[in-house]
């Protein structure tokens, strides 16, 4: 092996030391600049601070877009309030919030246990082939809501809401008549944006001499098994000009067609076993089967002028009543096998049907384990 001449390796040596010498003067010297210099190091920890700020924002809004998709809206704007930095926040995440908000203040005032105690008026209730309790509600400006609250086994949800859901079977179910004309002229939906979030166009033939009634009704469900054991369904008319981020463009009615203002809501949840409606029950339901309460609240205003103002009360009051009893009995067609086209479109469609009849199951079961 060839040896290396005591010359160089000396001065190899020497370079060693003066590089490692140099290293430590450095070092030394960095040392003393951030002791004289402390803020220099506060700004890189705070570098680092907003850094994992802004990623746990992301993981946020990312969790919220996805509780979104899951129809879990109240999940979703409890982690996008969280968010810190407020500009992170785009329009579909405050549509998000929107939507949250709307939803719960409409679960709020249908899990109202005593409606009379929040301002409701008792209209009655019936125990026949359904059982069935009427309120209303005045506001100030003499808008009239009314409040519908009945036991259904848990079978017949789906058909229901087939019914309910499938806007372009409405003419197949829904009463119409000649004379006066009256009833159903057109119905179909014009946009589908996920699970139970649609925009609906329903448009009614009136008796002359009143013009055609539209009413562009924007549906969503809201799944809050996991906080409130309840599923809840919002739904509001939309008014002229673009939606959702331009998404959906509604156009100004026809000539001779008036639009209408329409508010609902829908909540599902298991029925308490002490319900004053079972209680006082002369029917039978199934033995051995889970009963779901359906409560729902409804406001219309057709905009027809030159009708007393009690006609239009006993409508909302009573007729609405009576509409409700006849949809249940649609959804008791469905569930026996009356209405083929209902059923091939539960059947069709099982992201929406098999997810609700899913997140009932495990409703009951919360409720069973509990």
């Amino acid at each position: 092996m060839d040896q290396v001449p005591l010359e160089a390796a000396d001065e190899a040596a020497e370079e060693s030391t003066i590089a490692t010498e140099d290293s430590s003067v450095a070092t030394e010297a960095a040392s003393e600049a951030t002791e004289e210099n402390p803020v220099a190091h506060d700004t890189a920890a705070t570098k680092v601070t907003v850094s994992a700020s802004t990623t746990l924002d992301a993981d946020l809004i990312r969790q919220g877009e996805d509780l979104f998709s899951e129809e879990q809206y109240f999940r979703a704007a409890e982690a996008l309030s969280k968010v810190s930095d407020r500009s992170l926040l785009e329009s579909k995440h405050e549509f998000i919030l929107q939507l949250a908000s709307q939803g719960q203040a409409m679960m709020q005032e249908l899990l109202t246990p005593n409606p009379e105690d929040s301002g409701w008026k008792k209209q009655g209730e019936s125990h026949g082939h359904r059982d069935t309790m009427i309120h209303y509600k005045v506001h100030d400006d003499n808008s009239l809501l009314c409040r519908i609250e009945t036991p259904i086994e848990s079978s017949l949800l789906l058909p229901l809401v087939s019914v309910l859901n499938e806007s372009d079977l409405y003419e197949t179910w829904m009463p119409s008549w000649r004379f006066p004309r009256l009833g159903v002229k057109k119905s179909a939906m014009l946009a589908e944006m996920g699970r139970g979030h649609q925009v609906v166009q329903v448009v009614i033939q009136m008796p002359f001499p009143f013009c055609d009634r539209e009413c562009i009704q924007h549906a969503f469900a809201v799944d809050s098994i996991d906080q409130d054991n309840a599923i809840v369904i919002k739904i509001k008319n939309l008014d002229t000009g673009k939606h959702f981020e331009d998404a959906v463009d509604i156009p100004e009615a026809d000539k001779g067609v008036k639009r209408i203002d329409f508010e609902a809501g829908m909540l599902i949840r298991a029925c308490p076993p002490d319900h004053h409606l079972l209680e006082n029950s002369k029917g039978e339901y199934p033995a051995g089967e889970k009963l779901l309460l359906l409560t729902l609240v409804q406001q219309v205003d057709a905009h027809v002028s030159g009708i007393p103002l009690s006609l239009v009360n006993f409508f909302t009051r009573t007729v609405l009543g009576q509409f409700w009893g006849s949809l249940l009995q649609v959804a008791e067609g469905v569930r026996d096998g009356k209405r083929p086209l209902h059923k091939k479109a539960i059947e069709g469609k099982t992201e929406l049907y098999g997810w609700i009849d899913d997140r009932i199951k495990i409703m009951f079961d919360k409720i069973d384990k509990a």
